[in-house]
C-alpha cells in the first residue's frame, strides 16, 4: 500500500490565526501545525541557508514521525542555473543532512524562463546522492518530454505534479516517490475529490501532497486527508 503524506507549503503565516493557529502564540506556530500535520514543504529554504541553530529548533518543535521536505535554494537554481553542481551539490546535502531522519525529500524548482538543458540537468543529478530522495519542477514547458522524464527515471527522481497551469502537465511517475503541489487557493468539493483520487492512484511507495499557502490551505489539506483516509 501506498504512503500518502500531507501538509501545506510553509507553515508561518499570519492568515492562519483564524484558523489552525487561533490561540497559539507565534513562537509555537510549527509546534501546532505539526499536530495538525505530519509533513511541511519547507519554502523558506529557498531563499534563506538552514542552519544548525534553525535545523535544531525545527527538530524540537515537531515529533519524531514529522518529516520536511525542503526546497533546495534558489543559488543552484535560479543564480546558478545548475551551473556549478560541484559547488551547490555539497551545500545542499549539508543542509539537508541537518535534519537527519526527518528529511523526507528535497524539491527543487527551476524559473519560468529556464529552458530545457538535458546536459546541465544530467550532470547536477549524477553528483545527487542516491541516499536523499529529490523532486523536479520544471515551470517552463520545454522540459515537459518523454527524455527528461527518463533521465529523471533514471536516478529515481520524481518529477514533481502540480496543478498550477492550464492545461495541466500529465501526472507523471518517475520515482518510487510522487511529489505532488497542488496551487489553486480554494477547490470546489468535486474537484478536490478528482484530485484526492488522481493521487490515489499513483502507482508509488509514497506520495508527497502540499497544499498552496492560501487563507484556506488547512482546511483543504484537513479535507484531503479526510477524501483519502
Amino acid at each position: 500500500m501506498s504512503t500518502i503524506t500531507i501538509g501545506t507549503s510553509g507553515w508561518s503565516y499570519p492568515e492562519w490565526k483564524q484558523s489552525i493557529y487561533a490561540g497559539v502564540p507565534q513562537r509555537r506556530w510549527l509546534e501546532r501545525y505539526a499536530e495538525v500535520f505530519d509533513a511541511v514543504e519547507a519554502n523558506i529554504t529557498y531563499r534563506r541557508d538552514l542552519d544548525q541553530d534553525a535545523a535544531s529548533r525545527w527538530l524540537a518543535a515537531t515529533p519524531n514521525a514529522f518529516r520536511y521536505a525542503m526546497k533546495a535554494h534558489q543559488r543552484a537554481t535560479h543564480f546558478n542555473r545548475l551551473k556549478t553542481p560541484e559547488v551547490d551539490v555539497p551545500a545542499q546535502i549539508a543542509q539537508a543532512r541537518l535534519l537527519g531522519d526527518r528529511l523526507g525529500i528535497v524539491f527543487f524548482q527551476l524559473p519560468h524562463n529556464y529552458l530545457r538543458d538535458d546536459g546541465l540537468l544530467a550532470a547536477f543529478l549524477d553528483t545527487w546522492p542516491v541516499d536523499i530522495p529529490a523532486a523536479w519542477e520544471f515551470l517552463h514547458p520545454s522540459w515537459d518530454e518523454a527524455g527528461v522524464r527518463d533521465l529523471l527515471r533514471d536516478h529515481d527522481v520524481a518529477w514533481v505534479i502540480s496543478d498550477a497551469k492550464t492545461p495541466e502537465p500529465g501526472w507523471h511517475v518517475t520515482s518510487s516517490s510522487a511529489y505532488v503541489r497542488l496551487r489553486a487557493d480554494t477547490y470546489d468539493p468535486s474537484v478536490l475529490q478528482q484530485r484526492a483520487a488522481a493521487i490515489d492512484s499513483l502507482d508509488v511507495a509514497h506520495s508527497w501532497v502540499f497544499v498552496r499557502h492560501g487563507v484556506d490551505a488547512p482546511g483543504l489539506a484537513m479535507s484531503l486527508e479526510d477524501l483519502l483516509g
